[in-house]
């Protein structure tokens, strides 16, 4: 007998935060409060260099096991042939896990260096400036709580993917057990897909706010 269901691989690219092409220039009706704070925001963007990369290579270890998944399901259960290619689906999930640990490593850092901008905010004199400040706090804050929401998520699914592989390399498999996990693995699929387009919403958000505290505090720029 051979197994039914399908898995909807979900391909998740994250917006990143937009560091500055430009530096900081010297001006005198420049806000200091605001420049500090540009300092912070451009070093926390620059941490995120290196996380396209990482996407990168997470979107290609789960299109190869998606296609790796589409051999098994082509497969009869009691087919030899099954086993190496859980191997190989178990490897790639290994290299996903770490992945992922590197990704939350660089979010973690960007947000620690973004939010010390946070004691730099009550400084600020200019209620207009300190409302647009807030601003940015803000988008700062939800998008790192929808990222940590992704990060937890993706973790459940590789423990959830590892019990899968475990259950497919049983004899005994019973369909309807299968299709449940199938079910839920789409499920918790749609829901990442959903929470990585709130991720990039309030990324484009803070990058388009932090643009404009930049201008409202008078900063000027020069090409590097």
């Amino acid at each position: 007998m051979k197994k039914k269901g399908t898995i909807k691989t979900i391909v998740l690219i994250f917006v990143i935060v937009t560091a500055s092409i430009t530096i900081l220039v010297g001006c005198e009706s420049a806000n200091k409060e605001i420049a500090t704070i540009y300092l912070h925001l451009e070093k926390a963007a620059n941490k995120e260099s290196s996380l396209s990369k990482y996407q990168n290579e997470l979107n290609n270890l789960q299109k190869e096991e998606n296609k790796l998944y589409t051999s098994i399901l082509n497969l009869k259960v009691t087919s030899k042939k099954i086993d190496p290619i859980l191997d190989k689906a178990r490897e790639s999930l290994q290299k996903r896990q770490k992945l992922i640990q590197k990704e939350n490593t660089i979010i973690e850092n960007s947000y620690n260096e973004a939010k010390k901008i946070k004691p730099i905010m009550k400084k600020i004199d200019d209620q207009t400036l300190r409302n647009k400040t807030k601003k940015v706090a803000n988008s700062i804050n939800k998008r790192y709580e929808i990222y940590k929401k992704i990060y937890n998520l993706s973790n459940e699914n590789i423990k959830a993917d590892q019990k899968l592989y475990n259950y497919l390399q049983q004899k005994n498999i019973h369909i309807t057990n299968y299709d449940k996990q199938i079910k839920k693995f789409n499920k918790d699929n749609k829901q990442l897909k959903d929470l990585k387009e709130q991720f990039n919403l309030y990324t484009k958000q803070y990058n388009k706010e932090k643009m404009t505290l930049y201008k409202a505090g008078n900063l000027k720029w020069s090409s590097k």
